[in-house]
């Protein structure tokens, strides 16, 4: 007969696999690192919350790199709280980083969202890091092959995605290759959106940079046997088109590589005119990644149409499904979710739901943010405030602005 200790510890045990711990994003928590820790020995490292002891070694291994992925955290919270701004889920729960509520916990379409985008901000943020030379360990990303357009030249320094790629997926899939950190489906899940968020990054690229990327990534080779947890970058099963699973089986292929055809994107033309008197007969050009409140704004897309799946036998193997077989297969672009989300109109600790009460909300907009949405049909209440801005601004030679400080009051509504 079990004693009470023993009936506690095997309900946290089930619950642990039912919601699946995330280990995969508690790394976020270094936004918080104080700015008095220097990051320039190893022993630092074990000050460092949220890692784990994979992630430890490789910060002792590139510690040069801890300073950008400390970066590469802030953005991300910023990035999120910015693109869920005016919708019910507003992305406050990523600041509680390494404690999580169940809104990130369990495999919810919030927790694939903030997995996507984590994995893009340290890719991204590494591949900007090389191209200011912040990083020994890399430079400037490879010319591209195509010619640049007429009156254009290459030049200047491309953002190094290849390296970025490579060592933001080692760092941010850490925690997922760990055993016994919560159930297979979850894992297949977030290493799923983690890729989703990186692909993102690849999708403006070009494809004569992926013999650079094999190369750097040579040793890494599908292990024989049993079930790897490595990234899904790939599909696996069928005959079908890219060689994606039958019916929209979804599993992990052992050490992939991002699939070809998503290194078309994610770098972007930007020039820099040159020529007399700004005549710009000669514009020097270099390929750039876009800003990360850009991938953000994709993903948050990607979030409002993803796919429910669920972790079915198929073959020998389980893998990842649509929950409803008669829609078209996942494709390896768009988000996965495996639990349904609540409303997040009313206030639930249980369920990661901080409510919209006291939220404000725009009483014109019919969008997410209108007070009928965003309130839940609670209702609204109407409160004036007073905004002080510039105006009246005028250009002096040469060469500044005045303004006068111009007062007005203005209507604004929060939920009831």
């Amino acid at each position: 007969m079990r004693t009470r200790p023993q009936v506690c510890q095997a309900l946290l045990f089930a619950l642990a696999l039912q919601t699946g711990v995330c280990y995969g994003i508690k790394w976020l928590a270094l936004s918080k690192t104080p700015a008095a820790l220097a990051l320039n020995q190893t022993q630092h490292c074990k000050q460092l919350e949220g890692l784990v002891s994979a992630q430890v070694q490789l910060c002792r291994s590139n510690l040069e790199l801890m300073h950008t992925i400390v970066h590469a955290a802030r953005e991300a919270m910023k990035a999120c709280r910015r693109a869920f701004a005016d919708m019910r889920w507003n992305c406050s729960s990523i600041e509680l980083a390494p404690n999580y509520l169940l809104d990130l916990e369990r495999g919810t379409r919030e927790s694939a969202f903030v997995y996507a985008l984590s994995a893009a901000a340290i890719s991204h943020a590494i591949a900007r890091a090389c191209t200011s030379g912040d990083l020994p360990g890399c430079s400037c990303g490879p010319v591209p092959g195509e010619p640049p357009g007429p009156g254009n030249r290459w030049g200047g320094c491309a953002d190094n995605l290849s390296y970025g790629l490579l060592m933001g997926a080692k760092f941010s899939d850490a925690p997922m290759k760990v055993k016994k950190t919560g159930s297979q489906a979850n894992k297949l899940m977030r290493l799923h959106n983690s890729e989703v968020g990186r692909q993102l990054e690849e999708e403006l690229r070009t494809l004569n940079t992926l013999p650079a990327l094999e190369q750097k990534a040579s040793h890494l080779r599908p292990r024989a046997g049993g079930d790897s947890l490595r990234a899904p970058s790939r599909w696996r099963g069928g005959a079908g088109p890219r060689g994606q699973a039958r019916d929209g089986a979804l599993a992990a292929q052992p050490d992939a590589l991002p699939c070809p055809q998503a290194l078309r994107a994610s770098l972007e033309m930007k020039c820099k005119c040159h020529g007399v008197s700004g005549s710009c007969s000669i514009r020097t050009c270099w390929k750039g990644l876009q800003e990360l409140r850009d991938v953000a704004t994709d993903l948050k897309t990607r979030y409002l149409s993803a796919t429910k799946v669920v972790h079915r036998p198929m073959g020998t193997r389980k893998h990842l499904v649509p929950k409803d077989l008669d829609i078209r297969p996942v494709k390896d672009s768009e988000l996965v979710y495996l639990q349904s989300s609540p409303d997040f109109c009313m206030k639930n600790e249980k369920v990661g739901s901080h409510g919209t009460q006291d939220r404000q909300c725009n009483k014109t907009s019919h969008g997410s943010d209108s007070c009928d949405l965003m309130c839940c049909g609670r209702g609204y209440n109407p409160y004036t405030d007073r905004v002080v801005e510039r105006c009246h601004c005028k250009y002096h030679w040469c060469c500044y602005v005045t303004c006068r400080r111009c007062e007005r009051t203005v209507e604004r509504y929060v939920c009831k």
